[in-house]
């Protein structure tokens, strides 16, 4: 991805925190922008980071978990 979509943060040495802009989020969950920002105004979908007025960010943790907690077992069905 290029530098504009992707911003490794680097909290400490062996930390890195990869941050998505929402079209690169969209498309990692196979979604559309504009699905990512109704979900954001309503409240839903995955979390997202805004730190005062900068744009907003997704980590790809976040994205793997809330996609990981849409996962339907067959074991659950009735």
């Amino acid at each position: 991805m290029s530098p504009a979509t992707e911003e490794p943060i680097v909290a400490d040495p062996v930390t890195v925190i990869h941050l998505l802009d929402p079209p690169a989020a969209a498309r990692y969950i196979n979604m559309s922008p504009e699905t990512m920002r109704v979900w954001r105004s309503t409240g839903t979908g995955p979390p997202f980071i805004r730190i005062a007025s900068n744009p907003v960010r997704y980590r790809v943790s976040d994205l793997d978990a809330w996609r990981d907690g849409l996962r339907i077992s067959t074991d659950d069905q009735d």
